[in-house]
């Protein structure tokens, strides 16, 4: 009787290990939908007068890549940000801000581009 409750006991146990070691293959996040860009802006800082109610102009860029990006810009004047879509690579657009939130001060733009449906890819930060 000993033996066979061992020999039933080795099967289950055999046959639970040959059924049961499946294992999960290591999931690879998903790559990105575009290549990298290159987000370009200029000029590099200026000078607005003192504030609040001084303009500042920019251009910016995106350089390689493929497909279309948007483009977010806040302005760190604590009057939020604009964001441009459909941005093609090698197409030149220019942006113009009165900074009439806040006091006078020294203000840092943050910039970002993205792959549309995609993760953000380039970050750039601009002190105006």
């Amino acid at each position: 009787m000993r033996k066979k409750i061992f020999g039933s006991f080795v099967f289950l146990l055999a046959f639970i290990l040959m059924t049961t070691t499946a294992q999960a293959a290591p999931v690879s996040p998903p790559g990105p939908l575009y290549p990298a860009p290159d987000l370009i802006v200029w000029p590099a800082s200026q000078y607005i007068g003192t504030g609040p109610g001084g303009v500042a102009t920019w251009n910016f860029m995106i350089q390689g890549g493929s497909g279309t990006y948007k483009v977010t810009l806040t302005f760190g004047d604590s009057c939020g940000s604009i964001t441009y879509s459909n941005i093609k690579p090698g197409v030149t657009k220019q942006i113009g801000h009165t900074f009439d939130c806040g006091y006078s001060a020294k203000y840092t733009q943050t910039w970002k581009a993205a792959g549309l449906g995609g993760p953000i890819y380039e970050y750039s930060v601009v002190t105006r």
